[in-house]
């Protein structure tokens, strides 16, 4: 069962701090840089948003997980915004609940690769998690 190395950056009290990154994959100066980029895309390009981008990037931890553990349920709130440093996660997202349809069946599952984000709208929005993000 290979390990997982996810980063998260939200409240300090969002996720116990883990080790340093070791191995191959995205190091932990490269992950903050993303969240800076990310956070600044979208929350644009001002000086309040730049500020708070870095502000939170500066938080990011090392977080490492077994291949099938649940990062984020659906329906969970949270304020943390995860990027996949090593590995591979998969986002699962439930069919709809339209008449007829069968949301096991209508399941979709997204993976998701190193430099890659999740999260987001639960850290800027304060929006429960429309997802189940894993661990492969």
């Amino acid at each position: 069962m290979g390990l997982l190395r996810s980063t998260c950056a939200g409240s300090e009290t969002s996720r116990p701090a883990g080790g340093a990154h070791q191995g191959d994959g995205l190091s932990l100066s490269e992950a903050r840089r993303i969240v800076r980029c990310r956070l600044r895309s979208l929350l644009g390009g001002g000086f309040r948003a730049r500020l708070d981008a870095s502000r939170i990037a500066r938080k990011v931890i090392t977080q490492s997980y077994a291949a099938g553990d649940v990062i984020i349920r659906k329906g969970v709130r949270g304020d943390l915004l995860g990027v996949v440093t090593q590995g591979k996660l998969v986002v699962v997202t439930p069919g709809s609940a339209a008449l007829g349809s069968d949301p096991e069946r209508d399941t979709r599952e997204a993976p998701l690769i190193p430099g890659q984000t999740f999260g987001e709208w639960m850290l800027i929005g304060g929006e429960p998690s429309t997802s189940t993000v894993r661990a492969c």
